[in-house]
């Protein structure tokens, strides 16, 4: 199985559920980039971030706004 198959899978069973677990309290962001300390600028598959609206269209969500990271690997 292709890699883009298995996250493109794993997004979908992700996003049918958003909603209810997360009503407005945080927003799921799929493969955007996040800002670090360190001028990286990482694209994890997905970052559940603060619902912090336009305030991300001038930067990319920071530390302090990340509640969760997860980056799909496909080893054997």
């Amino acid at each position: 199985m292709k890699k883009e198959s298995l996250v493109i899978k794993k997004f979908r069973t992700l996003d049918e559920f958003e909603p209810e677990y997360l009503d407005e309290r945080a927003k799921v962001r799929h493969a955007k980039p996040i800002s670090l300390p360190n001028d990286s600028e990482p694209e994890p598959d997905i970052a559940i971030v603060r619902p912090l609206g336009r305030e991300y269209r001038e930067h990319h969500p920071y530390p302090e706004n990340i509640f969760w990271l997860i980056e799909y690997a496909n080893s054997v």
